[in-house]
C-alpha cells in the first residue's frame, strides 16, 4: 500500500512522491516542550567570605603588684607577657607602630627574673632589665638574631615610643632588644660592656 504526498496549497494537488504508509506509521509523535519560566534566575555560586586578620596589642591588669601584660593577639596566636605597668604604654606603643608598618609579631619575651651575661658587663654581676620589667625582646631567637628582619628605622620608632634599641650598641649589638629610656640607662650606651660598667660605677 502507497501513500499520495501533495502540496494543498496549490489549486490542483500535484503528487510529489508515493511511498509505503508504514514509513509513517513508525513515526513517533513529538513531546510538547514545556514553555521557559522566565523569572527563574539560577543559583549563583556563593562567593567565599574574606575575613581580615588583624594583629592587636593591648594592655591588661596581672596579678602582681606594679606589673600589667601585655597582649598581642595575631592571626596565629595569642601572646601575654608582663611588663611594669609604668612602661606597659610605652611597648604598646613600639609594638602598634611595628604592626603599623606591616612587621609581624611572632615571638614576644618580657619579663623574666634574670641576670645579665657578664661575658657583656665586664665580669660584673648585674640584674638584667627584663627582671624589673623595663625591657622586651621582639621576635628575638637569640642575642642580636631575630626571626623577622626589622624596619630600618627600628631605632627612630623606639625613641619616639621611649625606648631603645639594642642594636644601637654598636660593639656587641642586641638585635630585637628594646629597653625603657629614660635617667637610669644608658642613653643609649655607643660601647656596651664598657659604658655600661662605667655608667654604673658613676651611678655610686
Amino acid at each position: 500500500m502507497f501513500c499520495l504526498i501533495t502540496f494543498g496549497m496549490m489549486t490542483t494537488a500535484v503528487s510529489v512522491a508515493e511511498l509505503p504508509c508504514s514509513d509513517f506509521a513508525s513515526v513517533e509523535p513529538k513531546q510538547q516542550v514545556a514553555s521557559l519560566d522566565q523569572s527563574f534566575v539560577p543559583e549563583q555560586p556563593k562567593t567565599p567570605e574574606i575575613k581580615v586578620k588583624a594583629t592587636t596589642v593591648s594592655v591588661e591588669p596581672w596579678p602582681i603588684k606594679n606589673m600589667s601584660l601585655l597582649v598581642v593577639h595575631t592571626p596565629d596566636n595569642t601572646l601575654k607577657k608582663a611588663v611594669a605597668t609604668k612602661h606597659a604604654s610605652k611597648f604598646a606603643c613600639l609594638l602598634n607602630a611595628l604592626i603599623d608598618q606591616g612587621y609581624p609579631i611572632k615571638n614576644l619575651g618580657c619579663y623574666s627574673y634574670r641576670y645579665i651575661d657578664i661575658r657583656y658587663t665586664g665580669g660584673m654581676k648585674m640584674l638584667s632589665e627584663h627582671a624589673k620589667g623595663r625591657a622586651c625582646d621582639i621576635n628575638q631567637e637569640k642575642r642580636n638574631v631575630v626571626s623577622v628582619m626589622q624596619p630600618k628605622n627600628v631605632s627612630d620608632v623606639a625613641h619616639r615610643c621611649g625606648l631603645f634599641s639594642g642594636a644601637e650598641w654598636a660593639s656587641t649589638p642586641d638585635r630585637g632588644h628594646f629597653e625603657v629610656l629614660d635617667g637610669s640607662t644608658p642613653t643609649p650606651p655607643p660601647h656596651w660592656p664598657v659604658t655600661l660598667a662605667t655608667y654604673k660605677e658613676k651611678s655610686h
